[in-house]
């Protein structure tokens, strides 16, 4: 039998922090060593909280950008309008920046350590399953090149996050994403219900 302390608000964020205690710790760990990883789960199971309160403990710069919509873009709005969204992201974390995309050579420049003097940045990408076809794999090239050279660029690390697997997406028979770190976000279990309510 479980008694619950009713003196106070509950703070919702607080609990499923403790709650999943262990996958927050998990996530901390692999963006403080620098991984580049996918975060993957069915719809409404808890992957857009989990990656906002890891903002909350990270002392990094997080910037979130969602390809959501983007999977039927040609090549060059997709690149337009990805500038656009992560223009959008930094200006929540309160940076003023421009980008102007054309290609991946554009936004691969975007990200090198002189561009960002003293600071480490966290990219997530929500939504990645809507990657325009069109621009998966030289946008996959991007990643593993700034991954293997990460001396030259500030990102810290990259979280790709959606329902699917990159190896999912990925249709041959080799993925030019050799970072192959994933984090399962599973459905609450019976217990952890019992909690929340």
């Amino acid at each position: 039998m479980r008694i619950f302390n009713t003196s106070g608000p509950c703070n919702p964020e607080q609990h499923y922090t403790v709650m999943r205690e262990a996958l927050m710790a998990q996530g901390q760990a692999l963006v403080d060593h620098g991984r580049f990883f996918t975060i993957f789960a069915p719809r409404q199971s808890g992957k857009t909280t989990y990656f906002q309160l890891l903002f909350r403990q990270l002392p990094y710069l997080p910037v979130r950008v969602s390809f959501e919509g983007m999977r039927t873009l040609g090549r060059a709005k997709f690149y337009e309008t990805f500038a656009r969204r992560l223009q959008r992201g930094l200006s929540e974390q309160g940076i003023g920046v421009e980008f102007t995309f054309a290609d991946q050579v554009d936004l691969q420049n975007s990200l090198e350590v002189a561009k960002w003097p003293n600071q480490r940045l966290v990219l997530v990408i929500d939504e990645f399953e809507e990657v325009a076809p069109d621009v998966l794999g030289e946008l996959l090239h991007v990643f593993r090149d700034i991954y293997q050279y990460k001396q030259h660029y500030a990102l810290q690390s990259l979280l790709l996050v959606g329902v699917s697997t990159l190896a999912e997406l990925v249709v041959s028979s080799a993925s030019p994403f050799n970072v192959v770190d994933q984090l399962q976000i599973p459905y609450f279990t019976e217990a952890e219900v019992a909690d929340l309510i």
